[in-house]
């Protein structure tokens, strides 16, 4: 559908397109304010025509080796369609490599991609609009100009997909519910263990400021003790791909390996978010403290093994609830509406610019 855009400029294009939709979010915002209705019908309509674009920006992109790992999983769609079931039997991930046989039966690899695409974004749209109502878009913009949403949906396929199907699991009202889409979650990359993990340990009766200290702790542990950790979640065994934590081989993929500050402040933005709200002042949301926990659980784990090659797959574990979390104080706590506005439009602009630099400008 998009083959007349040269395709080393299609993900820089996705993000130039972003640019545009964060500056028109903030004309909007600063010409008329946060509730005004003017501007709750603008959130509505261009809403629907961001969710849209990105559904088929994203889900009917040209099969290219520019989105690297993209050209394995059509290959291995291809081996499906044509019987070769032994990546199936041998799989580690088996609820993704049937989903995968079952697309391989009733559709092509456009049809494919396109349908992956769709499971990673409709639950961010699902989330969005049922935890914020009318202001649903400025959470799903903080979602899709998030550092690792484009990478995850174009290349690291199958734990994008696995992530939303988590997100999807926050969108269920009853706990058995969440339990089955968790688990579909882990079904389809194992990895997702970990912010499942968070997740059920959010329960608990452990505060969010103990988990915090936790968080902070985990900095130093780093620091002195990065190689033990390493090796302890490289030899965990319940998946061969974590590997490449411990495998020098990959450091010379990996741009800048070591303890990696830059990541560590970016990673520190929610839990300074979490902090303020919820121990500072004290603000009593359940469900914004459960995601709060999560996160810290995950990122915690995450800060352990920093310094090793790819640890960044690790940090998206964490990352990609981070725009969710950071959005979702300035749109549910008590505030004047012309603060309210300026704080929108500052975290959304701050945070794409994150995005932009690093995607784009570096």
């Amino acid at each position: 559908m998009f083959d007349f855009i040269p395709i080393q400029q299609y993900t820089p294009l996705y993000y130039h397109l972003m640019f545009v939709n964060v500056l028109l979010v903030l004309l909007h915002l600063f010409s008329f304010g946060y509730n005004n209705r003017r501007n709750i019908i603008f959130l509505k309509y261009f809403g629907i025509f961001n969710l849209m674009f990105v559904l088929l920006y994203m889900g009917l992109r040209p099969n290219h080796a520019v989105f690297v790992d993209m050209r394995g999983y059509g290959f291995n769609f291809t081996k499906y369609q044509h019987g070769n079931f032994v990546r199936l039997e041998k799989g580690s991930d088996y609820l993704f490599e049937l989903f995968t046989l079952i697309c391989s039966q009733i559709t092509n690899l456009t049809g494919y991609f396109f349908i992956c695409t769709l499971i990673y974004v409709y639950p961010l749209y699902k989330l969005s609009k049922k935890w914020f109502g009318n202001y649903w878009f400025y959470a799903f913009l903080m979602l899709i100009v998030s550092f690792s949403f484009w990478s995850y949906g174009t290349n690291g396929i199958r734990n994008g997909l696995a992530s939303a199907i988590f997100i999807f699991a926050l969108t269920r009202n009853k706990f058995w519910h969440q339990i089955l889409f968790l688990i579909i979650a882990i079904g389809f990359h194992k990895s997702m263990l970990l912010p499942t993990f968070g997740y059920l340990f959010a329960y608990s009766k452990i505060t969010s400021r103990k988990l915090l200290y936790f968080w902070v702790l985990c900095i130093p542990l780093s620091l002195v003790g990065g190689n033990f950790f390493e090796n302890l979640f490289a030899n965990l065994g319940f998946d061969e791909r974590l590997s490449y934590l411990t495998d020098d081989r990959f450091d010379q993929l990996f741009s800048s390996s070591g303890f990696r500050w830059d990541f560590l402040f970016y990673s520190a933005i929610p839990v300074i978010v979490g902090w303020y709200f919820l121990i500072r002042k004290k603000w009593q949301n359940q469900q914004f403290e459960k995601l709060y926990k999560t996160y810290l659980v995950a990122n915690g784990v995450w800060i352990l093994i920093i310094e090793a090659s790819f640890s960044n797959r690790f940090a998206y574990l964490s990352w990609f609830l981070m725009g969710v979390i950071v959005i979702y104080p300035i749109l549910k706590y008590s505030m004047d509406n012309a603060v309210r506005s300026k704080l929108i439009a500052h975290i959304i602009l701050l945070y794409f610019l994150f995005t932009y630099t690093l995607n784009v400008i570096l």
